[in-house]
């Protein structure tokens, strides 16, 4: 094809085939012929005055430049395109050019920005149904979520890029979407998940010859191997993800697979291999994030700054003196308009009155609606409370425990059963997706679901298994595009008292069980399957059951992910799992009553005036 460009005519066909193989280079990993045909694409679109060609050749180099990790140049292009698109009024470039610009602010850290651009973008692709950009725009906003530890919303838009990418057969974007699925359930250290996504992501992209999709794939599963220990395997795919990102010149995919062989050597005890590849990676990072990169990349948002402000003010000074002339004519023609002006005033006066008499009407209907709102709120909050067991049921059944239960909202998605099947205590701590309304609504079906488990077998394992079934036939899951993904995660108990303690059969769904002995410091966990109940998870899902014998003193606690993620401290982090442990190994020995006060008031202390992220769930018990 570049055989039959250099010889076909000079003209706007021209410019937009050497668009198109840009493109095609670009979404292939050729970064370094797509940038030298970018340049020609753009000498022959100035040449022709063709302003179209001239903002898609600046927006091929600013996408180019990104993902070669060029930010402040990639900034600079970007936004002399997105100037031309606007004279131009052309909505798809300026999408594409926003979603890019929010690129370059993510990449640097400005998650403010970044998002605002996601979301301009997206915005614009919807306006103009263009489904291809959507996906594009979804996985944009999905990583920036998860680079926040932000996961659920993560997850909620990177799934609804994959249903749009399905529905127009976009393979190239189905792959970056369950690609970017696995490194958000790497992130929440759900292995299994991340690499059944991650491999199928993988697989398209090879064959897509895709080389950029494929180092970073292969870069994640090293992530996944290391964390399974398989120090090997993960070697072999972040050698071949140096090689690849080498190859096609990408230093982001490269800094990314030196960081990956630097902590795959210093997990083996390989100080020397550790430090060689850590140095790689401090030099590239250095190179990409540079402050002579940042300051250039403001520089160019203040020129289009300045040259948006520039514009303005020539339209303000334009505006003033046709104003002036205005006022010229009218001083003229003042005596003998002086009638029309009163007639105007008297109908501008009914006008205003009845515009009155409108909003007063609208602002009492406003208010009642509001008002019927919040009181069907308050309802679904009472008939979710009347759905969970109260603390006097539980006191009687568990006498030595506690219930923290801190909605986000008015009502919950997380939820907490308690049933007594003869001898045997059946008790559940659940996280649903969402919170909220939404979130009520998925809990009050999961806990039915439950019960309906419940009913069949006392088995903890075929309960989830039941459970998931349940859940999946009710929401219509499968792998069309138009299923949902909503889910749960879980942790499920039956206790069965003993002559020394009690016996306790376990099964989970992604949360797991924490145990702490009698007079133990540290704290024994019982891991969940890492798959949920529902969503993407097979109708036939097993769960695995552990059978553990408690004696006398000893402690159990399950909970959902909210307390611990919830966002405070100095520096505003994450609690986080390593301090939620060390919490409850420093009051363990407390009475129940008083380990509830003490969660809630260190969680006042910790989140200070963060507001409250999620749906917080803790439930102890002590034999």
């Amino acid at each position: 094809m570049i055989g039959v460009l250099e010889n076909s005519t000079e003209d706007t066909n021209k410019v937009k085939a050497l668009n198109q193989l840009v493109l095609q280079l670009v979404y292939t990993g050729g970064y370094q012929l797509s940038d030298s045909l970018a340049i020609e694409e753009l000498r022959l679109a100035s040449s022709l005055n063709y302003k179209l060609g001239i903002a898609n050749a600046y927006n091929n180099m600013g996408v180019i430049c990104n993902y070669q990790s060029d930010y402040s140049h990639s900034l600079e292009y970007l936004l002399k395109s997105l100037k031309l698109y606007e004279s131009l009024n052309n909505r798809d470039g300026m999408g594409i050019a926003y979603k890019y610009i929010g690129a370059v602010y993510n990449h640097e850290g400005d998650t403010t920005n970044a998002l605002d651009y996601f979301h301009r973008a997206l915005r614009i692709f919807y306006e103009i149904k263009d489904t291809n950009y959507i996906g594009s725009a979804l996985i944009s906003i999905g990583n920036l979520y998860k680079t926040s530890a932000q996961y659920r919303p993560a997850l909620n838009a990177l799934m609804s890029s994959y249903y749009f990418f399905i529905k127009i057969n976009n393979r190239d974007g189905v792959a970056s979407a369950l690609m970017y699925i696995g490194d958000v359930y790497q992130n929440r250290k759900v292995y299994d998940s991340a690499m059944y996504y991650l491999n199928r992501g993988k697989r398209i992209f090879e064959g897509l010859k895709d080389n950029d999709g494929i180092s970073r794939s292969l870069n994640l599963l090293a992530g996944v191997y290391l964390g399974h220990n398989k120090y090997t395997d993960a070697l072999n795919c972040a050698n071949k993800s140096l090689k690849l990102s080498i190859q096609i010149g990408s230093l982001e995919c490269r800094m990314n697979a030196e960081k990956t062989l630097s902590e795959i050597y210093q997990q083996k005890k390989d100080g020397p291999g550790a430090l060689a590849h850590y140095k790689q990676y401090i030099v590239l990072r250095d190179s990409i994030y540079s402050q002579q990169n940042t300051l250039k990349t403001f520089g160019a948002q203040m020129t289009y700054a300045n040259e948006k402000r520039d514009a303005a003010r020539k339209a303000e000074d334009d505006k003033r003196e046709a104003l002036h002339q205005e006022e010229i004519k009218r001083n003229k023609t003042k005596i003998a308009a002086g009638t029309g002006i009163l007639l105007v005033l008297i109908v501008f006066s009914i006008f205003i009155y009845v515009a009155n008499v409108r909003r007063k009407r609208d602002n009492k209907i406003i208010g009642q609606k509001n008002y019927q709102i919040t009181q069907s709120i308050n309802y679904a909050e009472r008939i979710q409370r009347a759905m969970l067991p109260d603390k006097e049921e539980i006191a009687k059944v568990l006498p030595n425990s506690f219930v923290l239960f801190k909605p986000k909202d008015v009502v919950s998605g997380d939820f907490y059963t308690l049933t007594k099947k003869d001898e045997k205590v059946i008790l559940a701590v659940a996280d649903c997706t969402g919170h909220g309304v939404p979130g009520g609504f998925m809990s009050m079906l999961c806990s039915e679901k439950l019960n309906d488990a419940i009913d069949q077998t006392q088995n903890t394992g075929e309960i989830l298994h039941h459970l998931n079934q349940g859940v999946k036939t009710s929401l219509h899951q499968s792998e069309s595009e138009d299923s949902t993904y909503d889910g749960m995660d879980i942790a499920l108990c039956v206790i069965i008292p003993s002559i020394n303690g009690m016996k306790l059969n376990y099964s989970g769904a992604i949360r797991p069980l924490w145990i702490i002995r009698e007079g133990a410091s540290s704290v024994e966990e019982i891991k969940a399957t890492p798959r949920t109940i529902g969503g993407f998870t097979p109708i036939d899902q097993d769960y695995g059951t552990y059978i553990i014998q408690l004696q006398r003193g000893d402690t159990f606690y399950m909970f959902t992910d909210g307390y611990v993620d919830q966002f405070g401290g100095e520096n505003s982090k994450k609690l986080g799992l390593d301090r939620f442990r060390s919490l409850l190994l420093s009051i363990h020995m407390k009475p129940m009553q008083d380990q509830e006060k003490e969660l809630l008031t260190y969680m006042e202390n910790w989140k200070q005036n963060t507001p409250q992220l999620d749906d917080m769930l803790v439930v102890g018990v002590r034999v």
